[in-house]
């Protein structure tokens, strides 16, 4: 095999700078090593790539000289940070690396952070990932982890709120669970989306009507709920929807039955007025709404008496 050029690392000194982490340069044995917790750094999903690995040989049997490699002290050996493909790809007994002197959690933020801009890799995906896991369990800021990992902190809070929501979703009864699906939450948006009364209610109308993700009428339920000043009021929309449309039979869309309903709701939601100065009316436009309501009484009076 032939024997690595081995050259100071300007990227991964960038990282270890932008981490206020100490690093030094040594020569280290390769039998201090350990192979198995360094594949375990928990940079990357698949650790190692075997093709990776291979292209590496074949570019070091070239000539091409390699980054040095990062590791930590660990009890009598070696920890890798960032480099496992590469130290996987070549032989030499003896070569330079960097030291880093650090705690455990800003060593694992680092294996990642090294794995953001040096070798590989890590997929947009998998920095974000990265991303929320050092917000949520490391204790990281939003606005650090983002320079860290190299995404946008709006995707951070974007996964963090899916998740808040999967787990809310989760904690909802296994029958209401089983038909409330990820289009359903993702339709009802973030802002009700992250209420957990509103999230609920919303769960309960579909398992109780059966009403699909893209169905309109799930969409306009979720536009009112949306429009509502308060929670209570948001709730209010998908509990009279609810009460309204439950039935064994398949939801189907129906432009009045969804116009009555919205109009329904949004004065079910204005019920705490006694007068018509309470919901902003002039004294000129009195007479004529309260001649409109006597006609609204009326053809719901009809209604009834139609229905049984």
């Amino acid at each position: 095999m032939s024997k690595t050029t081995w050259y100071e690392d300007t990227g991964a000194e960038a990282v270890m700078d932008g981490l206020k982490i100490a690093f030094e340069v040594e020569d280290i044995s390769r039998i201090k090593v350990d192979r198995k917790k360094s594949s375990e750094n928990r940079a990357r999903e698949k650790p190692i790539d075997s093709d990776r690995v291979a292209s590496i040989k074949v570019a070091v049997k070239n000539g091409v000289p390699l980054p040095m490699i990062v590791v930590r002290r660990f009890g009598s050996g070696l920890v890798i940070a960032g480099g496992n493909h590469r130290f996987n790809a070549t032989e030499d007994a003896t070569f330079p690396a960097y030291i880093v002197a650090c705690a455990d959690a800003e060593f694992e933020t680092l294996c990642r952070a090294l794995n953001t801009v040096v070798g590989q890799g890590s997929t947009a995906s998998e920095r974000v990932s990265h991303a929320v896991d050092a917000v949520e369990r490391l204790g990281l800021r939003v606005g650090d982890a983002a320079k860290t990992y190299q995404v946008t902190a709006g995707a951070i809070k974007n996964r963090i709120a899916v998740i808040k929501a999967k787990r809310r979703i989760e904690s909802l009864p296994l029958s209401v669970r089983n038909k409330f699906t990820q289009t359903h939450s993702m339709t009802i948006g973030h802002k009700l989306r992250s209420n957990s009364n509103i999230l609920r209610a919303a769960a309960n109308m579909v398992a109780a009507t059966g009403v699909g993700a893209k169905s309109e009428e799930y969409r306009d339920a979720c536009i009112q709920a949306e429009k509502a000043k308060t929670e209570a009021e948001a709730v209010q929309v998908f509990e009279s929807l609810t009460t309204i449309t439950a039935t064994n039979n398949p939801i189907i869309p129906r432009k009045k039955h969804r116009k009555f309903v919205s109009a329904v709701t949004q004065l079910g939601s204005l019920e705490s007025a006694k007068t018509f100065e309470d919901l902003e009316f002039a004294k000129a436009e009195i007479p004529e709404i309260t001649k409109r309501c006597k006609k609204l009484a009326r053809f719901l009076n009809s209604l009834c008496k139609a229905s049984g």
